[in-house]
């Protein structure tokens, strides 16, 4: 896989809206040759390939969500943090 391939293959996982699984169904109802987390990225002992991009995937929305509430900090503040969460999550449901 070359570095844009792969690095299609990894924001596709990152931004699925339920997670990587997700991202890799969709990967492969388009290519069902696209492979699979340990085949693209190193496990551990402790921690297997699918989980390590979770940890991404994660971070890559809190980031988003922090970066939203940097630039709109009443209405983060007016609705709360579950609330403005919530809000998030869906607005990026709709807009990726």
């Amino acid at each position: 896989m070359n570095l844009a391939a792969l690095q299609n293959y990894f924001a596709a996982l990152i931004t699925a809206p339920t997670g990587p699984d997700e991202g890799l169904a969709r990967l492969r109802e388009k290519n069902p040759a696209t492979p699979g987390f340990p085949e693209t990225f190193r496990e551990t002992a402790r921690l297997p390939a699918n989980e390590r991009i979770a940890i991404y995937a994660n971070m890559y929305f809190f980031r988003l969500l922090e970066a939203i509430a940097h630039e709109f900090p009443k209405c983060a503040a007016a609705l709360g943090e579950a609330r403005f969460h919530n809000l998030i999550t869906d607005y990026l449901l709709v807009h990726p």
